[in-house]
């Protein structure tokens, strides 16, 4: 009987254990390098069509325009790396370097544009990137997925936009 009951109280202590350590794993920003785990092609099609379908209700000449200009500020990025202490937080999209200390937002150039950035990290493990500026707000929101992807899901709007400009990329580490 006292057998049984210390084999409930060991299992019970180590699923909790277990349990905390999960959380807090789901809650620590994704960290080191990771590259595109799909086709280069295939995601410049994905933006294409969110593209395509926010700016579907403008007027044609106004549509091309519009479509020119989001495609350009939405080029597919091979490579995303973060580097983050308890203080700052450092995403790396392609060739950009953005950093922030936690909660502190600032200005910085996105695009040839005034942008403020500010970056987060949620509890849930999210860390929530914003950039907002003249042009509208771009969102892009980074989660490790169960499988050790990453996904990268980016949201921009703007007051000209009749709907946000929605769509995810998923990224593998580096190395697998």
């Amino acid at each position: 009987m006292r057998r049984t009951a210390l084999l409930v109280l060991v299992t019970v202590a180590m699923t909790a254990a277990s349990a905390a350590a999960e959380k807090k794993a789901r809650r620590s920003p994704p960290d080191g390098a990771f590259v595109l785990a799909e086709g280069r092609k295939r995601v410049e099609r994905r933006i294409k069509k969110a593209v395509d379908r926010s700016v579907a209700d403008m007027n044609a000449i106004v549509r091309g325009i519009a479509r020119g200009r989001l495609l350009e500020t939405m080029p597919v990025i091979p490579r995303v790396a973060f580097e983050s202490d308890r203080k700052k937080i450092v995403v790396v999209l392609g060739p950009r370097r953005l950093a922030t200390f936690r909660g502190k937002p600032r200005r910085v150039n996105n695009a040839g544009y005034d942008t403020v950035l500010s970056q987060r990290l949620k509890r849930s493990g999210v860390l929530e990137q914003v950039l907002e500026g003249e042009q509208g707000t771009r969102i892009n929101k980074f989660w490790l997925r169960k499988d050790g992807r990453l996904a990268m899901r980016t949201v921009v709007s703007s007051d000209r936009l009749p709907e946000p400009v929605v769509y995810t990329v998923l990224y593998e580490p580096v190395g697998e």
